[in-house]
This record gives C-alpha cells, sequence and structure tokens, in this order.
C-alpha cells in the first residue's frame, strides 16, 4: 500500500500486525501527546504548577485513570440508588 498508511488500511479494511492500530489524523501512530496535553490541561485550570520543581511533595496529583475510576464509580453509585430511573446496576 502506498501513501497515507492509516488511510489506505482503513479504505481496504485491512489490519497489519506489524503496524499501530492507532493513528493520528497524520497517520502516525499515537504517542506522547495526551500526556502533555493533559499536562497542559491541569496547568491551566490550577490543579498542576507549570514547572515540576514548583510541586509541594503531598500535593494532589491528579491522573487521567483515577479521575476516570473516579467517574465510573459515580456513575455506579448513582445508578444504584436510583435502578427505576437508570434501568438497573447490570446497565453499567
Amino acid at each position: 500500500m502506498t501513501g497515507h498508511r492509516g488511510g489506505a488500511r482503513r479504505k481496504a479494511q485491512v489490519v497489519a500486525p506489524a503496524l499501530p492500530l492507532r493513528t493520528n489524523s497524520r497517520g502516525n501512530p499515537w504517542g506522547l501527546g495526551f500526556g502533555a496535553s493533559w499536562t497542559k490541561g491541569l496547568v491551566r485550570i490550577g490543579l498542576r504548577p507549570k514547572l515540576v520543581d514548583e510541586m509541594e511533595e503531598d500535593a494532589f496529583r491528579p491522573t487521567f485513570h483515577g479521575l476516570r475510576t473516579t467517574n465510573a464509580t459515580v456513575i455506579a453509585n448513582t445508578v444504584a440508588r436510583n435502578p427505576d430511573l437508570f434501568g438497573g446496576i447490570q446497565r453499567v
């Protein structure tokens, strides 16, 4: 296949085991970009200082996984408390 690797694979509906499944808009594999975006977002909303050296020793350090887990717990608790409204815990 020639040209845009991700687009060509997608168009041909072929998945090559040696090539990444997830690519960005330029056809390159996902890299560390999410981490950089996550950090910038935390700095922007004031949950983290710009420089790592400025972080306090016992400061709250939110992680994507931690916040995702917290969100799942809140959803599960809400559904469990209101089964008639949300269809029961089996839906979670």
